[in-house]
């Protein structure tokens, strides 16, 4: 732990590999916060909506994105005809953040991580109805 850039930060262990369930020195690393809830997919609250998409009550398609450079804690991307036009909107914008995000890492393998997780050939479309 005191070799890492650790002080105000928070262990995370599946960043580095997705999913991972092991606490180790190869598999952990210690991020922001801002990370931490960037990288947090809220699936549950989402219900069948694919990420970064929302239905408004007046049944217009929303597309949004956290930004951990703003205070608001979503942007709202537009609204969109279609679930899978909105998810591609914040699939272009989701990596546009993380690219940003990843320019201002003392850790490489994060900086690495962001810009792989969010780009268009790493992003599984299956979220998309």
């Amino acid at each position: 732990m005191v070799e890492q850039d650790w002080e105000g930060k928070e262990i995370d262990k599946d960043i580095l590999v997705k999913g991972n369930k092991i606490y180790s020195p190869e598999t952990c690393v210690f991020v922001d916060r801002a990370i931490n809830l960037f990288l947090t997919d809220n699936g549950a609250r989402r219900g069948i909506c694919p990420i970064g998409v929302h239905i408004d009550s007046g049944g217009y398609i929303i597309g949004q994105c956290s930004n951990p450079f703003s205070s608001s804690r979503n942007a709202r991307l537009g609204v969109y005809i279609t679930a899978a036009a909105a998810h591609q909107a914040w699939k272009k914008r989701k990596h546009e953040l993380a690219c940003k995000l990843a320019d201002l890492q003392t850790d490489e393998r994060v900086a690495n991580t962001l810009r792989a997780r969010y780009s268009s050939d790493h992003l599984n479309d299956k979220s998309v109805i």
